[in-house]
């Protein structure tokens, strides 16, 4: 049986503790860099094109340890929210 692949929000919320409240650090460590919120104009949807007026984010360099694949991804933060970006600038992954 094959195994699951996993998406970057399993990536992400590997190792998360059992209780719903917490975070993972990576989660922790992105929301806390005081990085500017962009303001929601349009639907953001994995798979489309990223916003092409949105200033996106490399991701720290203990992100980047914790979870190598996404080193070559960039994001940024909207209502809360981080939006993974691909490297074809494709939004991956929305963590809520």
């Amino acid at each position: 049986m094959p195994k699951p692949r996993r998406t970057i929000k399993s990536r992400f919320r590997r190792g998360r503790s059992s209780s719903p409240p917490s975070k993972t650090t990576s989660e922790i460590v992105l929301k806390d860099m005081h990085i500017e919120q962009v303001p929601r104009s349009t639907e953001i949807r994995i798979g489309e094109k990223a916003p092409p007026d949105i200033a996106l984010q490399t991701f720290p360099p203990l992100v980047a340890e914790k979870v190598p694949q996404v080193r070559t991804y960039k994001f940024f933060l909207t209502e809360n929210q981080i939006v993974v970006v691909s490297p074809q600038n494709i939004i991956a992954d929305i963590i809520k």
